[in-house]
């Protein structure tokens, strides 16, 4: 709950992640999604450790725990805030749509 606090207070998404698994699309069991705007920013835990364990994905890859995480969440919103990358990709993304409705008509 806390980390989820923290991302939502920076403008992040929390969502689920999927795979698919012999052909049917079911939802990962340990791990989600941190983005923003649509933009992938890291996976985290689905159940997120106060202290560091050998907590693994699926694939067998390590966790981080949650100060790891909260680390991480800090330096995204930094650097998302601070470079133009991501709004110079929203601009043109409303500059897309912008001309998508004029043609519409």
């Amino acid at each position: 709950m806390r980390f989820k606090e923290l991302a939502e207070s920076y403008g992040f998404q929390i969502k689920d992640v999927f795979a698919l698994i012999n052909g049917v699309w079911l939802k990962r069991p340990d791990i989600q999604s941190v983005g923003y705007h649509g933009h992938h920013l890291m996976t985290i835990p689905r159940k997120i450790r106060n202290q560091p364990t050998r907590q693994v994905t699926l694939e067998g890859s390590n966790l981080p725990f949650y100060f790891d995480l909260e680390h991480k969440l800090r330096s995204w919103n930094l650097l998302i805030k601070k470079t133009p990358h991501i709004q110079g990709i929203e601009k043109k993304n409303l500059k897309i749509e912008g001309l998508e409705k004029l043609y519409e008509n």
